[in-house]
């Protein structure tokens, strides 16, 4: 063979080798479709929170197997939601966050393709009318802006386990690609969350006046059952003090704190609207007639008319008063039970309410109350001004009247005044000092109008925020603002006198007949029927320290024996001179409290000397533990 044939040998086998080499190589890495879009922005074309005018929240209830929203929007210029009754909504920090939050949502990690893993992920859409499942259901969370387009929408799922904190699987509704994702957004469909919750914008410091007004109603029989008034006014030291308080009580200002504190920090848990007619202040509007629909809805909620047109509640009422004038009234109406959106927002039939909260059986769910608030200027309760000591108010009426009409001096209609620089001298003084005077007052009272006008607009700004609502509070709430007087005193103290120890059972004597609790060996404590509790052990009238009958036994307790020497509770041998508990000295009739001289008739705290008919503090001889004729 030829080197040229070698040659060409050795190149054939060299170029099969290098193309079997090239086909058995690895290819080049390249990203499958699986992946192409994680890292990616899920909404590019959303770069600006303040775009955003409406979100809302659908989220599954697994209890009713249905999707409930929670919608918040600009509605006329105002933040309301819509999910209740359109009530005033404190949301628009919270929204611009929220939409802050989603602007920034990343696809950070792909996790799968497939739409069965929705359940698993907690990623079914709550809209999703196909599905049949009871677990698994997401978050839908849409964001519009103010001409309803939508800026962002996706299903929010189940949080990663692990130390995957603050990771949650989310995916884009229509597509089945789901993702985990950093998540820092607050979607929140708690009502209490988007609302303002200082309701009464009143600082519990600036309460001047409190009354506790405990009436109910006999919805039977129509008649308003009187209960007890408590009434607490602030002195001019600013203490609290509390009219007809019970003789060696005390109030307790901790619990008063508590309360203006509850007043001042209410909470509410739900809203209802009212009908139209019942929006105003109905208590001065008693000539106003109101349909049977408003009338219905008023009573369903506990509240009712009086013949004269008084708005009364079935729980009482508490009114308190501000420094500034305004006055409150907080109205308890009907309980309510249940808990999520049938509390906060309400089920579609009153009457369905009213049956429940009313019913043989207590029905499911927390309780709460519904709440009736008005507001009204009070402006008689401010304090009138006084004026300045040594003002002539005739010289102030001239004056005043002189001064709105724009003159300080000269003639007033019909007549001539004499000029100042011609009047005498202490006239003149006179006249200067009444001119400050008229000053000093009349700055008084434009500063109290001020304070009326402020009082007034005040009071309306309330009245307004409260005329179209029912409230809902919750029992804990109820329980905070109900109290009766005995709520608010301090614990009665124990009479110095009293056993510090209560209804301790009685102690049994020791083995030689002592008390064991018996301060010295020459006689034991008194017993109940002894004395008043604050006298001195007795001692024997003889002083011995013991009976005649030894340490064998104590002596009874109960009556004595008939015999010729009974002994006594403190000792003794019944002789002629017996001793008593008090250490009587056998006189001739020195009875006292604890026994007698050992005469005739003595008369013993237990028992006798024998006689026909001793006393003893049980009866007269015929009762138990007494062995007398």
């Amino acid at each position: 063979m030829s080197d040229t044939v070698k040659t060409l040998i050795y190149i054939g086998i060299a170029v099969v080798c290098g193309v079997g080499a090239w086909l058995l190589a690895d290819p080049a890495p390249s990203e499958p479709p699986f992946f192409d879009d994680q890292g990616e922005v899920f909404f590019p074309g959303f770069d600006d929170p303040r775009q955003a005018a409406a979100l809302e929240v659908i989220a599954f209830d697994e209890e009713t197997a249905t999707a409930r929203p929670f919608k918040v929007e600009v509605k006329d210029g105002l933040w309301t939601i819509p999910s209740h009754h359109g009530y005033a909504a404190d949301g628009k920090d919270r929204l611009a966050k929220t939409a802050g939050g989603v602007i920034a949502l990343r696809k950070d990690q792909v996790i799968s393709d497939s739409p069965e893993m929705h359940t698993q992920l907690g990623l079914v859409d709550p809209l999703d009318s196909s599905r049949t499942e009871l677990t698994g259901w997401g978050k839908r969370v849409t964001l519009k802006n103010a001409a309803g387009n939508v800026l962002a929408d996706l299903i929010v799922g189940k949080p990663l386990e692990g130390d995957r904190t603050g990771m949650r699987y989310v995916r884009v509704p229509g597509k089945s690609r789901a993702y985990a994702v950093k998540m820092e957004v607050d979607l929140s469909t708690r009502f209490a969350d988007w609302i303002d919750t200082d309701l009464v914008t009143v600082s519990s410091a600036d309460f001047e006046k409190i009354e506790l007004d405990r009436y109910s109603v006999d919805e039977r029989n129509g008649a308003i059952v009187e209960g007890e008034k408590v009434v607490l006014t602030k002195d001019d030291t600013s203490k609290w003090t509390m009219a007809d308080l019970p003789e060696g009580r005390e109030l307790d200002t901790g619990k008063i704190s508590s309360l203006t504190s509850a007043i001042d920090s209410l909470a509410i848990v739900g809203v209802r609207p009212k009908p139209e007619g019942l929006t105003g202040d109905l208590t001065q509007e008693q000539n106003r007639r109101v349909n049977p629909q408003s009338l219905l809805s008023l009573q369903n909620k506990g509240y009712f008319f009086t013949r004269d047109g008084k708005l009364v509640s079935n729980e009482g009422e508490l009114r308190s008063w501000t420094k500034d004038g305004v006055r409150l009234t907080f109205r308890f109406g009907e309980v309510l039970y249940g808990s999520g959106d049938d509390v906060t927002a309400g089920s579609e039939s009153e009457g369905a309410e009213k049956t429940a909260s009313e019913g043989d059986e207590k029905p499911a769910g927390v309780e709460n109350r519904y709440l009736f608030i008005s507001a009204e200027p009070d402006t008689e309760s401010l304090e009138p001004v006084a004026p300045p000591e040594g003002l002539d108010l005739e010289f102030y009426a001239e004056w005043k009247q002189k001064r709105d009409a724009g003159e300080t001096e000269g003639e007033t209609e019909g007549e001539t005044e004499t000029p100042e620089e011609e009047l005498p001298e202490e006239e003149r003084k006179r006249r200067s000092e009444q001119e400050a005077l008229s000053l000093e007052y009349q700055a008084s009272l434009d500063a109290r109008q001020i304070t009326i006008e402020e009082t007034e607009k005040k009071a309306d700004e309330l009245s307004e925020r409260f005329a179209q609502w029912y409230y809902v509070i919750s029992g804990d709430s109820f329980s905070k603002l109900h109290l009766s007087r005995e709520d608010l005193l301090k614990a009665p103290v124990e009479d110095e006198g009293e056993d510090a120890t209560g209804d301790l059972p009685p102690v049994l004597p020791t083995e030689d007949g002592q008390d064991p609790e018996s301060p010295d060996e020459e006689g034991a404590p008194p017993t109940a029927d002894e004395g008043d509790g604050e006298t001195p052990p007795a001692e024997s009238g003889e002083g011995e320290p013991k009976s005649e009958e030894g340490d064998e036994k104590p002596a009874p307790t109960e009556g004595g024996d008939g015999g010729e020497k009974p002994p006594t509770p403190q000792g003794g041998d019944g002789g002629e001179k017996p001793p008593t508990p008090k250490g009587g000295d056998g006189g001739e009739k020195p009875p006292t409290p604890q026994g007698d001289d050992g005469g005739e008739k003595p008369p013993t705290p237990q028992g006798d000397d024998g006689g026909e008919k001793p006393p003893t503090p049980q009866g007269d001889g015929n009762t138990p533990g007494d062995d007398g004729r």
